[in-house]
């Protein structure tokens, strides 16, 4: 063929190839293009602790995995993030996370997707784990430390919250500062501390000790074989403040005159005299029995 037809011919094969790829590329601008998004799923993770974000770009609504993102934090003084989405919490706080999609055949320009990392306290302690308060009006204040996921104390940390989260018998009442007053023996009552995710407990148990013991009356005279008389205890703690069902130990040095059983009912079994006795946690009191028949009829 000679060389001007052939010129014409390639001529004429260059012109449609570019409006071929001219519609192509109209299709690829027009308002038909699928849609590109990319979204970020946020997270909660503990100071210096981290966690792997997971980011999704869909494409028409189809995902597309593997496309390279590029990662930022809007506060790298809370959290930071690297170049495969793995934050690390560094401060209490929030940051927003932004996975940036690069420019795409169906986009003007680069996607953004952003996630919102909510940066806590992984971990709180309580001290003491476990006391005993002796006396009603007695106070006690808990320790509490914020601490990281390396178990650093985190200073000026407090707790947001304290609570009695169980005291069955009303025996404590919580007070501003993580402080809790004795109000009566019971039974152990456990204090709960919160900040962030974290929580601690702590056992308190308020158990009265006798400081001083009073037994009534002081004195007791029967007349008869198996009579019997209740005695009344008196029982206060270091603040002199009165103990509800103390906890006693009752005897009699002469059984034989006397038996007392454990709460402190006195049966008289003879004439004769005997010291019958109340103790508890190291104090005693005790009470004067006399037993004296008295005969009321003489059968001959």
């Amino acid at each position: 063929m000679p060389a001007a037809p052939r010129l014409v011919t390639g001529c004429l094969l260059l012109v449609c190839s570019l409006a071929v790829w001219t519609c192509h590329l109209d299709r690829l601008l027009s308002s038909s293009n699928p849609t590109v998004t990319v979204t970020v799923a946020g997270d909660t993770v503990g100071i210096a602790d981290s966690g792997k974000l997971v980011a999704k770009v869909v494409v028409g609504g189809v995902a597309k995995p593997g496309d390279r993102l590029t990662w930022s934090s809007s506060d790298p003084a809370v959290a930071i993030v690297d170049g495969l989405g793995q934050v690390r919490g560094l401060a209490r706080g929030s940051a927003t996370i932004t996975a940036e999609l690069g420019r795409t055949p169906f986009t003007a320009g680069a996607v953004r997707g952003t996630g919102t990392v909510r940066v806590v306290v992984p971990a709180l302690t309580l001290a003491p784990v476990d006391t005993t308060i002796t006396s009603a009006g007695d106070t006690v204040c808990l320790r509490s430390a914020a601490r990281d996921a390396r178990g650093t104390t985190l200073p000026g940390l407090t707790p947001d919250s304290f609570k009695l989260a169980v005291d069955a018998d009303s025996t404590l009442r919580l007070i501003p500062g993580g402080c809790v007053v004795a109000r009566k023996s019971g039974a152990k009552a456990t204090v709960r501390a919160a900040i962030d995710t974290a929580i601690a407990t702590a056992g308190v148990t308020v158990r009265q000790q006798i400081v001083r013991l009073v037994v009534h009356p002081d004195s007791i005279s029967t007349t008869s074989v198996s009579a019997t008389v209740q005695l009344r205890d008196s029982a206060f703690d270091r603040r002199d403040s009165l103990i509800a069902s103390p906890v006693l130990s009752w005897t009699s040095d002469n059984a034989a005159v006397a038996t007392v059983d454990a709460a402190g009912q006195v049966t008289s079994r003879g004439n004769g005299a005997t010291w019958v006795r109340a103790s508890g946690d190291g104090k005693t009191d005790s009470v004067y029995l006399v037993v004296r028949q008295v005969t009321r009829q003489v059968t001959v």
